[in-house]
């Protein structure tokens, strides 16, 4: 299988099950300690590898009672999530990060998002809708793919990271269910998962798109019976 860095350049998704993430933004973390927060343009254009590092500052501020303003923060948040890069990296960061030594939990762990990534998921889902592609889709993905690994590994302590990514993007996925396009996106994935018929207001495109997308990950059925239960669930069936 390829690396997760590797993985993580070369498809639209966040790889975020390989336990080396963790070198990775361990790396992009002790770039960052010295330097300022990145600026709003930065957030917007930087390449994937820099949104990993900026993410990485940007979701220690969700765990400190950090003297910044909520506002700028959901700002700053909503400029990394307008376009792929910055949504790849910003996940990489905030699925797969780990606690502070001087802190007892991990903001992704809580049973609610942060307020700002909130804020900033519901200013782009309100927004145009090419604005909110990429959020939804890949928001879909950081679901599947963990989950997904859970039965793909065969290293117990990689499957149980798998786990705790999946559980972590399900609770960012399921923010985001007021919004008919992200309901139209996890039909499509229940209704190709599960093999059910009965979804007759799936779109075919949407339909043949996961459809390819499980089959380029080489996903069996018993990986499928887990995705297609995980959507259920956000579905609310």
């Amino acid at each position: 299988m390829r690396s997760i860095v590797t993985s993580l350049l070369m498809i639209p998704s966040v790889m975020a099950f390989v336990s080396r993430n963790q070198v990775l933004l361990r790396n992009a973390f002790t770039s960052l300690r010295s330097v300022k927060l990145p600026t709003i343009e930065n957030l917007k254009s930087k390449p994937f590898m820099d949104q990993v590092g900026f993410a990485s500052e940007i979701v220690r501020l969700f765990e400190n009672d950090a003297d910044i303003d909520d506002n700028l923060l959901s700002d700053m948040v909503a400029a990394q999530l307008s376009h792929s890069d910055g949504i790849r990296g910003f996940f990489v960061a905030y699925l797969t990060g780990n606690a502070d030594q001087d802190t007892s939990s991990f903001a992704a762990d809580q049973d609610e998002v942060p307020e700002p990534l909130l804020n900033a998921i519901k200013s782009l889902l309100e927004g145009e809708k090419d604005d909110k592609k990429d959020l939804i889709s890949l928001a879909c993905m950081n679901v599947i793919m963990p989950t997904a690994m859970v039965t793909m590994h065969t290293d117990d302590n990689l499957s149980k990271s798998s786990r705790r990514t999946a559980e972590r993007a399900k609770i960012v996925a399921r923010t985001m269910m007021d919004s008919p396009e992200m309901k139209k996106q996890v039909l499509a994935i229940l209704c190709t998962a599960s093999g059910d018929t009965a979804y007759a207001d799936v779109d075919d495109s949407n339909r043949k798109y996961w459809e390819k997308f499980y089959k380029k990950w080489g996903y069996k059925d018993e990986q499928l019976q887990d995705i297609a239960k995980v959507f259920q669930d956000l579905n609310g069936l």
